[in-house]
């Protein structure tokens, strides 16, 4: 089982999306009123400054979190910048990774501006230096093409459906046997990251983050049983479609999958190693 730490509202709102899989546990961490388990009301500040220097103690309400971690978290959230507090409490005896989401700065103020930034750069940095295992880049102007048919009441929340149920697949084909594959270990200076999917008929690619110099791409293909069994020449339909995505500076992999639904689908993970601008 994987653990989530959401930190601020709308991080939270996300990791309510994962609940509906059993293989997480979430906690939540925001300084609206809930009545949740494993919700944890925290003091609202003033300043991104306060909640860097006076940050919740999470101690106790995160004693019992460790292994692999999944920390989320909005940079124009007001309390981002109590992020670095919060991994230092735990990061001892978890593996963290985070999931990043960038907001649409144009909107923001001044202020929300400068913290966004802040925090941006840093847990970049903070994978970079293998302090953390990766960070993973979200960004919802990006997704917003993808979800045209959503509705004002329902955007961000088909956002986040968006977000949580591509990440839970990538991270299920990543536990669970393929027919063939052609992965490695991403190198080891790779850890900015991003996630999105795939038009496996058109080779159409959907970022959920515009990645700059991509170093290594993954595509997992998920395949209806019967279609596997009986389509000839799918198997070489996408390795041609994977090597037509090859570059010079990008290597390229893939993984088929069987899967049980109608349609065929595809996910992918990009990693680079640089430290990504907006």
């Amino acid at each position: 089982m994987e653990t989530i730490i959401a930190l601020g509202t709308v991080a939270c709102n996300v990791a309510r999306k994962f609940e509906k899989y059993e293989e997480y546990k979430t906690y939540k961490i925001d300084h609206e009123d809930s009545k949740e388990k494993n919700y944890l009301k925290i003091k609202k500040l003033d300043n991104p400054e306060e909640y860097e220097k006076n940050g919740p103690n999470v101690k106790n309400f995160l004693k019992k979190v460790s292994g692999d971690v999944l920390f989320i978290v909005c940079g124009a959230s007001r309390t981002a910048s109590a992020s670095l507090m919060i991994l230092e409490q735990i990061h001892k005896r978890c593996k963290i990774s985070v999931l990043y989401i960038a907001p649409e700065t144009e909107l923001l103020s001044e202020g929300k501006t400068l913290q966004e930034r802040a925090v941006f750069s840093v847990l970049q940095e903070y994978a970079r230096s293998a302090l953390l295992e990766r960070t993973f880049l979200i960004s919802n102007l990006a997704i917003d093409p993808m979800i045209e048919d959503a509705s004002i009441v329902g955007y961000y929340d088909s956002i986040n459906d968006l977000i949580a149920s591509s990440f839970h697949m990538i991270n299920f084909f990543d536990h669970v046997s393929s027919v063939t594959d052609t992965f490695s270990s991403p190198a080891e200076t790779a850890r900015i990251s991003t996630f999105g999917i795939l038009n496996p008929k058109t080779g159409e690619e959907n970022l959920f983050f515009p990645l700059d110099k991509t170093r290594e791409t993954r595509y997992y293909y998920g395949i209806p049983e019967e279609k596997m069994t009986k389509e000839k020449g799918l198997h070489r339909k996408i390795v041609n479609q994977v090597k037509s995505k090859a570059t010079e500076d990008r290597k390229v992999s893939y993984g088929i999958y069987p899967t049980s639904y109608e349609q065929e689908y595809a996910y992918i993970l990009s990693h680079s190693s640089f430290i990504q601008e907006k």
